[in-house]
């Protein structure tokens, strides 16, 4: 799957991409790294948002439209991340 940062193109492995999510409220975590956009709850379960973005070291994402996270499988934890468009 192919993921936009600004204006650089990433690719993903698709069996790493379980969803992608419809935009929904990210909860900010206090004292959290920038890295970490915040949480959602995803059907009863807890879910880490990354910032993408940042963790390329690029600008911080406002959350908006084109932000729908990514489900993506882990071995240890499941986490989502925030693309930029």
């Amino acid at each position: 799957m192919c993921v936009s940062v600004g204006s650089a193109s990433y690719g993903l492995p698709l069996e790493n991409v379980q969803e992608v999510i419809g935009v929904r409220p990210v909860t900010r975590v206090f004292h959290a790294p920038s890295a970490l956009a915040g949480i959602i709850n995803l059907r009863g379960e807890v879910l880490p948002i990354l910032d993408l973005p940042v963790l390329l070291g690029s600008m911080l994402l406002a959350l908006g439209a084109a932000t729908a996270p990514l489900r993506l499988l882990q071995q240890i934890q499941p986490a989502g991340i925030l693309r930029g468009e």
